[in-house]
């Protein structure tokens, strides 16, 4: 759970969870959500750098294709965390396209 001031304002979800198995991650998020009256004020940001902070290793981090929005979220931190040190692209699994990035932290 996400929560400012007492007051829950989202939630993180990580798993082991992986597509890409020539990478192998040990980690993934499974779902990030944060309320919309909250958002774009740098939370999200700050709440995902702690978290790559506390577990070190390798991740996955995966966007519907259709979600654009979470696309260039991800794509932002992910490329501001690494220093630009990830790989980005699409993996197709049982006829399902999925964006995906990994890297380590």
């Amino acid at each position: 759970m996400i929560e400012i001031d007492n007051r829950n304002i989202g939630f993180v979800l990580i798993n082991s969870f992986i597509l890409d198995n020539d990478f192998q991650a040990e980690k993934s998020i499974a779902e990030f959500y944060i309320k919309s009256e909250v958002r774009r004020k740098g939370i999200g940001r700050k709440v995902i750098f702690q978290l790559f902070k506390t577990y070190k290793g390798k991740w996955e981090i995966r966007q519907q294709l259709e979600n654009q929005k979470a696309q260039l979220f991800w794509l932002q931190i992910i490329n501001e965390f690494t220093n630009g040190q990830f790989t980005d692209g699409i993996i197709e699994k049982d006829g399902y396209k999925t964006r995906i990035q990994t890297f380590k932290t």
